[in-house]
């Protein structure tokens, strides 16, 4: 081999090893570290505390419910008799 190849050779080992080399050292000089996701997890369960409030009823059968009157709610067949 000429001159210049292994000058190319020597000077491309530092930056193959500091390409390989730094991040490696980065990933072992921080192995213990873990992200913290409480404020994550505060936040979802206020979100999910809000969101359990009662299913949107259907328009049509919020009417069929509130003409039954205050007693025990139209089973299904009498709403569907009703319909007809």
């Amino acid at each position: 081999m000429t001159t210049p190849v292994w000058i190319n050779l020597i000077l491309a080992v530092p930056f193959v090893l500091a390409i390989a080399g730094i991040p490696l050292w980065m990933t072992w000089k921080h192995t213990d570290t873990a992200p913290d996701f409480s404020p994550a997890r505060e936040y979802l369960t206020a979100k999910s505390a809000r969101r359990t409030a009662p299913a949107m009823i259907r328009p049509r059968a919020l009417a069929d419910l509130l003409a039954t009157g205050p007693g025990k709610p139209a089973s299904r067949s009498e709403l569907a008799l009703s319909r007809r």
